[in-house]
């Protein structure tokens, strides 16, 4: 039983940190979530079936029923938000009943063992990162999608790391512990991600300055304060990005949120209307896209609303009050508020993991045990478990044909893929990124009424600056010039940087015959100033500049 527990360990920590699969239109994080669904619900069936004639003994307290509540609270609202996306909402199934299957082997959980098998991982995955890098030359992402992901992972291992070098007796395998720990340690400094820095010298700080409160905290504000400096771009831009997301939430929206997966359908309609206002704002130079509000309270704020807010603090403001912890688990928990500050860790499943095992290490001194030895609760829970598996490996072979589609078209094999895409809509209208992408083929293939028809259903679950453009670019083919026109300057004050959006505009003004108004939008292009310098900047200018109806006295400069 031991050896199968270690095995079930090895395959989820393995599952959620380290498969990439080119199969698949998102190579790096959907298949790590399927492989943390999968897992999970298969390891429930084997372990409720394997137990089925017996008693399961439970010990909770209030630490998991309020947990509990929160995750059946969050899942009842993403079901109202999106009742087809089922996979989404396993997600926080998965997550319940591996946080439940840790309470219940609470005492004969091999924590040594798991702590172990964290530290391979994030070795593993640090050696390749580092690798990457030195390969390609570009960001340290390692099998994640971005820096900031591969860092958040290496950051919540490395707690567990430190506290095999505490608890080790054995001077060879310190040793090797060390370096492990230093490996890792290293891997975040190089990704370059403040978020991970800061996270795991707070862990650092804790083991060196144990009993120094003082030296730790100053240690961590020199941090901040440095990571401020650092990118003070970056920085400023988060500030605008923290700004805007408060603007969204009003009287209406404070007690229950606006809904699960609204911030990415709303966020960018409000960072519109803060250009459209201010057209001179300082922060016009760094605005891009934007899905999260690079802050995980702030994104349940909006979200789910104050009461889900508290709903969720509940069990946060508990934990500190609770007995019986471990330092690992505690530090661990550390690096999650941290990153959740600065950024989105819950877009890795393994930090879902790690913070499900965490958890299961606090105990309030009030327990209360629960036995489970009704079939019928042990066979419902086995029927979710089954349809959940259904469903991800649907979900999943949908996605795998969605990406073979891609590619016929990018073959000129479009009359073959579009009825493909045809039969996938059925699947995934609920998915705007898909929904985004056949738009986008149907423009492309001169389709334009469908196009058209396809990304307006985008918009109610994601909207953005690419999402607009096509918007603008399906009305202008169907001579819609007033709502192409619109949707243009919508595009230009979500991402006022931007030079497409003004330069197509002026090319529909010409056709439209508005000549003053394109000559005065002309003078707007060729004195707008350049963020990053493009071949494709260069061509706008050089076309607007060499049209008869500009004047000739403003010239094309590189910055």
């Amino acid at each position: 039983m031991i050896k199968s527990e270690s095995f079930f360990y090895l395959l989820i920590i393995a599952g959620t940190s380290l498969p990439v699969y080119e199969g698949l239109v998102e190579p790096t994080i959907t298949i790590k979530w399927i492989a943390f669904q999968l897992i999970i619900l298969i390891g429930a069936i084997l372990f409720i079936g394997r137990n089925i004639k017996k008693k399961i003994l439970c010990n909770v307290d209030a630490i998991y029923i309020c947990i509990t509540l929160a995750i059946f609270y969050i899942t009842i609202r993403a079901f109202i938000a999106s009742p087809h996306h089922i996979s989404f909402i396993y997600n926080f199934i998965s997550f319940w009943l591996i946080y439940s299957f840790f309470i219940i082997n609470n005492n004969s959980l091999s924590n040594l063992k798991i702590n172990k098998i964290l530290l391979l991982t994030g070795v593993i995955l640090s050696v390749w990162g580092i690798s990457h890098f030195i390969k390609n030359n570009t960001f340290v992402t390692g099998s994640f999608d971005n820096p900031a992901g591969f860092s958040i992972s290496l950051s919540c291992i490395f707690p567990f790391a430190c506290e095999l070098i505490q608890k080790t007796a054995s001077k060879r395998m310190k040793i090797l512990y060390y370096i492990g720990a230093f490996i890792i340690f290293s891997s975040v400094l190089a990704s370059q991600s403040r978020t991970g820095i800061i996270a795991c010298t707070a862990v650092l700080s804790f083991f060196i300055f144990r009993h120094k409160t003082i030296t730790q905290s100053l240690l961590i504000c020199l941090l901040l304060v440095v990571a401020i400096f650092y990118k003070s771009d970056s920085t400023n831009g988060r500030i605008f990005i923290y700004k805007t997301s408060i603007s969204m939430i009003n009287e209406k929206t404070i007690l229950c949120g606006t809904g699960s997966g609204s911030f990415k359908r709303d966020y960018m309609n409000f960072q519109a209307k803060v250009f459209q206002k201010d057209k001179d704002s300082k922060y016009a130079m760094l605005a891009s896209n934007v899905f999260h509000p690079f802050n995980e309270y702030l994104l349940v704020l909006i979200e789910y609303g104050l009461l889900g807010f508290i709903i969720l603090a509940i069990p946060i403001i508990l934990l500190f009050t609770s007995k019986e912890k471990k330092e690992e688990a505690e530090l661990c928990l550390l690096v999650i508020m941290i990153c959740s500050s600065f950024s989105y860790p819950f877009r890795y499943p393994l930090v879902s993991f790690l913070l499900a095992y965490s958890l299961s290490s606090f105990r309030m001194k009030r327990v209360y045990k629960m036995e489970t030895s009704i079939y019928c609760i042990k066979y419902f829970i086995i029927i979710i478990c089954c349809y959940g598996i259904y469903n991800i490996f649907s979900d999943a072979f949908s996605q795998y044909t969605w990406k073979k589609q891609i590619r016929n078209v990018s073959f000129g094999y479009f009359e073959k893929a579009y009825l493909n895409y045809k039969d996938l809509y059925n699947k995934m209208s609920y998915n705007p990124y898909f929904l985004f992408n056949y738009s986008s083929v149907l423009y492309d293939n001169m389709l334009y009424d469908e196009s058209l028809e396809i990304v307006r259903k985008c918009t109610k679950y994601l909207n953005d600056y690419d999402i607009e453009m096509l918007l603008a670019d399906n009305n202008w083919k169907l001579k819609n010039y007033p709502e192409a026109e619109r949707h243009y300057l919508k595009a230009s004050y979500m991402c006022p940087v931007r030079f497409i959006p003004l330069f197509k505009l002026y090319e529909l003004y010409k056709e439209q015959k508005r000549t003053d108004e394109a000559r005065l939008l002309g003078k707007e292009i060729l004195e707008k100033p350049i963020k990053v310098y493009s071949s494709t900047i260069e061509n706008i200018k050089q076309k607007v500049q060499s049209d008869n109806i500009q004047d000739r006295g403003v010239n094309i400069t590189k910055p």
